[in-house]
């Protein structure tokens, strides 16, 4: 019971202008210059084009790698428009400490590239996922927080002492867009993405115990996240190993709350548990109603979990709706609802349309 995630559309995008940027500068060098940032005669247009144009191809796979790894997760952790957001102000962040930092040069060289946009990934992803652990070698995985303290000091000490010729590396931008993705991932407040990951993670590490581990493991999640699909579909994962049918049922019917895409799913198994009265009547009619055309099996075995309830209030109306999807797959069944619908309910009103309709004398 695995949701699946969406792309990171935006991400792919993203990558593939950069690339189509590059092909153009290899066609035409001179367009580093033509619209690359140049902080003695900086133009608005440049905002936009400099973050696209990248030097050299060690220069260009540095920052997709990182914009694959990282930006991606950002994306599908924060939405599409917000990634957006960090993605570009990150990127007018680091080049406007750049043009700061360079202005007063003799020479500098035009400012191009997508390092700050990336870096401001970087520190939206590290202030979110600062728990999380990354293998950084065999047997040895450090968290995230630790990893990009390291990185912002080399770009510190990079920023400030001049090894050898470091002239193209825009060190200030990075540190720049590193500090307005902070910012943001401040400012926009999402949910701790990561402290939610490093959970699932000790959930998931749980699983290769056994069904009981895994159950005490997503209750104890779900005492912090009460609203976590994931974790709840762990629990009934783990209350179906442990035959625990009420367990089970009861975190299908948490996870159709949380999450309507799985709304399917969870009706057939209710149904295989011979749970399904847990589902209210009204709401089993209307899914009924909605899965007619794409599961008629499953529409027909609502309908009948309705009509044989105990609850007497919603049996006509279930018998008739019964009867109307039979119509068009079995018009003898359809007969017979419709004749048991007149002999237990003759007054009600599902009877009076169905007169009305013309399918009863």
């Amino acid at each position: 019971m695995t949701a699946q995630p969406r792309p990171p559309v935006i991400t792919l995008l993203l990558v593939a202008g950069n690339l189509f940027a590059a092909f153009a500068v290899l066609i035409n060098p001179d367009l580093v210059y033509q619209f690359g940032f140049d902080s003695r005669n900086p133009q608005f247009r440049a905002y936009i084009t400099s973050l696209f144009l990248h030097q050299n191809v060690i220069h260009l796979l540095g920052n997709m790698l990182f914009l694959a790894a990282v930006g991606s997760a950002v994306e599908m952790s924060t939405g599409w428009f917000r990634y957006a957001l960090v993605y570009f102000l990150s990127g007018g962040a680091g080049l406007m400490l750049h043009y700061f930092m360079t202005r007063s040069l003799e020479n500098p060289v035009p400012y191009i590239g997508a390092s700050g946009c990336v870096a401001g990934c970087i520190g939206y992803y590290a202030l979110r996922y600062q728990a999380v652990r990354v293998p950084v070698v065999p047997r040895l995985a450090l968290p995230v927080l630790v990893i990009t303290l390291v990185w912002l000091g080399l770009q510190l000490v990079g920023a400030v002492v001049r090894i050898g010729d470091s002239g193209g590396t825009a060190y200030w931008a990075h540190i720049g867009g590193f500090g307005m993705g902070v910012m943001l991932s401040l400012v926009f407040r999402t949910p701790d993405f990561g402290q939610r990951q490093v959970a699932r993670q000790a959930l998931d590490q749980m699983s290769i115990r056994g069904p009981a581990a895994m159950k005490v493991a997503a209750e104890r999640h779900l005492q912090r996240y009460p609203s976590d699909p994931h974790a709840v579909s762990e629990l009934a994962i783990a209350c179906r190993g442990l035959s625990d049918v009420e367990g089970e049922a009861e975190a299908i019917c948490q996870l159709m709350v949380l999450d309507l895409s799985r709304t399917h799913e969870c009706l057939t198994r209710l149904i295989e548990l011979r749970q399904i009265e847990r589902i209210s009547a009204v709401e089993r009619s209307q899914f009924a109603d909605r899965f007619s055309s794409t599961d008629p099996i499953l529409a027909d075995e609502l309908f009948q979990s309705v009509a044989e309830s105990s609850d007497a209030r919603a049996k006509p109306d279930a018998l008739l709706a019964w009867a109307k999807f039979a119509r068009e797959h079995d018009a003898e069944k359809a007969t017979e609802l419709l004749t048991q619908l007149q002999s237990e309910f003759p007054l009600s009103g599902a009877t009076e349309v169905a007169r009305t309709r013309g399918w009863l004398r």
